[in-house]
């Protein structure tokens, strides 16, 4: 017999329907010379501290740090029977070898060896390596069981990083919540992402807009230009401006740069896991766990996608003839069939943008299944349907051409001062074409050419100023979260920090939208919705966890060197056991810097630092809550409105008036507030209603006298 274990139920049934192992017997199939069971999602896991010793249950300064000489494992008591129907399998003598089906990943190769070792099996074990659940894919792969051995690095992998996760959430959790006095929950990954969001929160709060200033010409000859000295166009005092258009306004110049240069935007790559999660956030509003959640039902249950959980963008090169296949199934789509047949007429783009082997470790990127032309989509959920459709909308992106145009720059120099400006013109609008029928994208337009040539004199005929502020940086989506958990240098200041986390992020494509949710689920961070994509914000809890705890724990960059070993250990460049010594030696420390009480810092008996933000009233511009901060009271949706009261103006000062949070709630509410002791130019005092009309991009302020 050939014993098969899999994931879970609905997998082993799907597996055990192409083997032809037609006989359900309790908990799993057999026949045709096959055993197919399952599991259901993990039935062992790593023993907690009271396993190896009872007293560790107590938490303690002086149990720490707790660290096994050997890692235990047991099984998990919610599904015990079904490990013990899988382990009476295991451990019948007339099996010839095992086949793990666990999901062709790191934790399905983690689920079902902790399973093995458990069982104490003794059998040889191949591996089934799926990218797609159809039956085809599932009869090819079964024809090419690999041996276990070749996944060996990808199991170390997997168990250091649990291993890993063991030693430093469980005894950080305890050092932490025994130094301040309440639970303090520290994970490997969650803690330096949480910081993350902490530090964008602050630099929103603490962020004080600064005025510039641009200036625009406009000239006789039907253009406009905008001023600019060695690539800057800002000033930052506005009689600077000035001092331009005093010095050209209403002169003549010339033109001394006139050149156009075909450019182009090369169309996206095809969909990992993490740039399908952007864009469902982005588009849909869904959340990464929601978006992982639905890409599983349709390659699991529905069988019309690929494996989900990649990391890659790519197609491997065996693969580049079947690509002409796929746009001819999807052509079978009404919904597609006219991009399909016009990007097949046009020639379909297949090039290394699209096929690279050297860009694909385990899985390619997230296509389409054949079953995609025979399968009723209809019947389909709104949810699957959107992701669904974002998937098939990249890929004929992908076969399409690049978004080609004609750019044509100007320089007009009047007085010594430079003037630019560009213009654009469509050559072809490539894979934008495909963006905009299935999107909804606005099509890009042609700009007004320029009616000059080089050399020509040319004269202002008027010049403006533009008065504009710095804004604030957004704060996180969960689809900007999971861009900032892979691509952490972005988010960095330091160049030496850029450069010691190039190329390395918090977690992995599979784990990153688990992380978001336990932060969410643990309090520490809260959706805020503003439109159709919820903000991630720190709680009052989440900006004292962060507070409280040391830079070495929470630093982003130091998990990211940790993934980066991991990385590693799966290619098999470093032992394990290197890792996990630096594992433990982290830890060790950790417990001898910190490991006594911090009375000054109990979170117990102090004031939260960090309060929930109090709403002070609806922006009278969109409606959305108003919050305050150390310079203003501000709208919550800053995205998109730029509603601000200011507690500091020109005219509070003349007339000595200090806008206080009371002042803001009645002027938020009735448009006016009375103002005591308000002082005249010659110092005697009155009071007055202060009034106010909500004009853009400044309120109006008028005195009111009974």
């Amino acid at each position: 017999m050939i014993l098969c274990t899999c994931e879970k139920p609905s997998v082993a049934k799907d597996i055990a329907k192409v083997l032809g192992a037609n006989k359900y017997q309790n908990g799993y199939y057999e026949g045709n010379g096959y055993l197919v069971t399952w599991a259901v999602g993990h039935l062992v896991t790593l023993c907690y501290p009271e396993d190896y010793d009872e007293n560790l249950k107590k938490w303690s300064f002086d149990t720490l740090p707790i660290i096994p000489k050997q890692f235990k494992t047991k099984v998990i008591d919610d599904v015990k029977d079904q490990y013990h129907i899988v382990e009476k399998l295991i451990q019948r003598d007339d099996i010839e070898y095992i086949v793990n089906c666990g999901d062709a990943g790191r934790e399905g190769e983690y689920i079902q060896r902790l399973i093995y070792q458990q069982a104490k099996n003794h059998h040889p074990v191949k591996r089934l390596w799926l990218s797609s659940f159809t039956s085809g894919e599932i009869r090819k792969a079964f024809q090419n069981l690999l041996d276990s051995s070749e996944k060996d690095n990808l199991y170390e992998e997997a168990k250091a990083r649990a291993q890993a996760d063991w030693l430093v959430g469980l005894n950080l959790t305890r050092l932490f919540t025994l130094r301040h006095g309440d639970v303090i929950r520290v994970g490997r990954v969650q803690t330096p992402t949480l910081k993350l969001i902490v530090d964008l929160d602050n630099k929103i709060d603490h962020f004080k807009p600064e005025p510039f200033y641009e200036v625009y010409a406009d000239f006789k000859e039907g253009f406009q230009a905008k001023w600019i000295h060695e690539k800057q166009s800002r000033f930052t005092k506005r009689e600077d401006a000035e001092k331009i258009i005093n010095k050209c306004d209403g002169k003549s110049g010339k033109i001394t740069k006139l050149e156009t240069k075909e450019k182009s935007t090369e169309r996206p790559l095809l969909y990992s896991l993490d740039t399908l999660q952007k864009d469902a956030n982005r588009i849909y509003g869904y959340g990464a766990a929601e978006v992982l959640d639905i890409a599983q039902s349709l390659y699991e249950t529905q069988k019309l996608i690929t494996y989900p959980r990649t990391d890659s963008n790519y197609l491997s090169s065996e693969m580049k003839h079947l690509v002409p296949g796929y746009i001819d199934m999807i052509s079978t789509i009404d919904q597609y069939k006219t991009a399909s047949e016009q990007l097949s007429e046009q020639g379909l783009t297949i090039n290394s943008r699209m096929i690279n082997d050297s860009k694909i470790s385990d899985h390619h990127a997230i296509i389409v299944t054949e079953n995609i032309k025979n399968h009723d989509l209809s019947k389909l959920s709104v949810r699957e349907k959107n992701i669904l459709h974002l998937i098939i909308t990249r890929m004929l992106c992908a076969v399409a051409k690049p978004f080609r145009y004609n750019e044509t720059s100007l320089e007009a120099v009047v007085e010594d001062e430079t003037f630019v400006s560009k213009t654009k013109q469509i050559i072809d609008l490539g894979y934008q074409q495909v963006e905009v029928d299935l999107l909804g994208k606005t099509l890009p337009k042609d700009m007004e050419l320029f009616h000059v040539t080089n050399g020509q004199s040319v004269s202002i005929d008027s010049m403006n100023i533009a008065d504009k502020q710095t804004t604030p940086p957004k704060p996180f989506t969960e689809g900007t979260l999971i861009d900032a958990m892979k691509n952490l240098k972005k988010y960095i200041d330091s160049d030496n920090l850029k450069n010691a986390v190039s190329d390395r992020g918090l977690g992995t494509v599979a784990t990153r939208a688990g992380i978001i949710e336990k932060l969410l689920q643990m309090k520490v961070v809260e959706k805020v919705k503003r439109g159709k994509v919820p903000y991630l914000h720190a709680t009052a809890l989440g900006h004292q966890i962060i507070q409280l705890l040391p830079d070495s724990i929470s630093s982003p960059e130091m998990t990211a060197e940790w993934e980066a070993k991991l990385s590693e250990i799966e290619s098999g460049k470093i032992k394990p056991e290197m890792f996990m010594k630096n594992i433990q030696l982290y830890v060790q420390k950790c417990v001898s810097d910190y490991g006594s009480v911090d009375k000054d810092n109990q979170i117990a008996s102090q004031k939260k630092k960090y309060p929930e933000k109090e709403v002070i009233g609806k922006c009278p511009i969109c409606g959305a809550p108003v919050y305050e901060n150390s310079k203003s009271f501000y709208c919550s949706d800053y995205k998109n409105c730029k509603f601000s009261l200011w507690k500091e103006n020109n005219y509070f000062k003349a007339i000595g008036f200090k806008l206080t949070k009371a002042h803001a709630k009645k002027l938020l509410k009735d448009q006016k507030t009375l103002a005591k002791n308000l002082k005249s130019k010659k110092g005697n005092s009155y009071d007055a209603w202060i009034c106010v009309e909500w004009t853009t991009p400044y309120p109006k302020f008028t005195m009111e006298f009974d």
